[in-house]
């Protein structure tokens, strides 16, 4: 039938929410000097389903104490069952040890379209990822797939085509929902740099 034909068939009573709820969404933010080692941060990962690592380059996000590869060694022990890492971009991916995004959305479209549930996904230098792709990886979160999502999102590139930065005119991904949910709210601040002697840098 078409959707503009009016029902014919007996409606329940049953009281339907059309209230649409745009506040921004509160995280709970982490300072590096707050997180003692890497373990601390896994039990925080499993209790809240996720986390944001955002920091300038140089802070420690991938190979810090607390950064990425920590991290992921401390949540073997703890979530067993595949860790999966990637990005945008080749070279990215490859300093992750991982694939690109496109890679991963290929294979689980021919494989029933999500990893399985308890997966974690490690999205690195997520600003650069178009709103398009964000849509898909998001239904994985549906399925109880776990995301660290690490990057500079103030400092970094961001998508070429198909902006968040349109979308719904809410002009700031980092304070969406939709960030807030895959992360489940959890955020570390890493602002320490730890590349070199360069503090310009």
């Amino acid at each position: 039938e078409p959707a503009c034909k009016v029902p014919t068939w007996p409606l329940g009573d049953v009281e339907r929410s059309h209230q649409l709820d745009f506040s921004k969404p509160e995280w709970t933010v982490l300072e590096e000097g707050n997180v003692p080692d890497a373990e601390f941060l896994a039990e925080l990962v499993v209790n809240f389903g996720g986390l944001l690592i955002k920091g300038p380059a140089g802070t420690g996000k991938t190979r810090g104490q607390i950064g990425v590869r920590k991290l992921m060694q401390a949540l073997v022990k703890k979530v067993p069952g595949k860790h999966i890492a990637m990005a945008l971009r080749h070279c990215t991916a490859m300093l992750m040890c991982g694939k690109t995004i496109a890679h991963y959305l290929h294979k689980y479209r021919r494989k029933g379209g999500a990893p399985k549930p308890g997966t974690i996904v490690i999205i690195d230098e997520w600003s650069e990822v178009q709103l398009h792709t964000w849509i898909e990886l998001a239904q994985w979160k549906l399925v109880g797939v776990i995301f660290i999502i690490v990057g500079d999102a103030d400092g970094q590139r961001k998508p070429i085509f198909d902006r968040w930065q349109d979308a719904m005119s809410a002009k700031d991904i980092r304070q969406s929902q939709l960030i807030h949910e895959l992360c489940g709210g959890l955020c570390l601040n890493l602002t320490v740099y730890r590349r070199g002697t360069d503090q310009a840098l």
